[in-house]
Formats: C-alpha cells, structure tokens, sequence
C-alpha cells in the first residue's frame, strides 16, 4: 500500500512482500528523488508506534492535540 499526501508517501507493505517492496522502490527513485526514512514515527501529525511482537500500530494525534491546547492557552484545563 503506498499512501501518499502532496511530496509525503508512506509505503507498506507485509514482510512477505519485501523484494516486491525493494523492487518498487528503486523503480520509483528511477524517476523521482526519494530518501528512506525508516520506520515511521511522525507523519503530517499523526504519531505512529509499532509493537512488531504483538502486530499491533498505534497511532495518536497527542503532539498535535498539545500544541493547539498551548495555543489557545487551554494547556492545563480539565477534559
């Protein structure tokens, strides 16, 4: 799956499929400048964690969510 938002794209794909992936990738970097960041932690807001043992993702918006909160000077109001 390759999802991707204006100059940001986030590839996924099962380990099974991990030549499909390197394969697809350097054809891409045939035509266009791309760099691999890695695992993903940050993406247009949106944190990411992933628990590999337990197959499990988790995602939050909680950075975001603490700057809006700073920004409006509501950073130690009650929900």
């Amino acid at each position: 799956m390759l999802v991707a938002y204006v100059d940001d794209c986030i590839l996924i794909n099962p380990k099974e499929q991990r030549d499909l992936r390197t394969k697809f990738v350097q054809d891409f970097n045939a035509t266009y400048e791309i760099t691999d960041e890695g695992d993903i932690s940050l993406h247009l807001g949106v944190n990411y964690f992933r628990d590999r043992a337990r197959g499990i993702l988790h995602c939050n918006q909680s950075k975001y969510i603490a700057s809006l909160l700073e920004k409006f000077g509501m950073e130690n109001c009650n929900p």
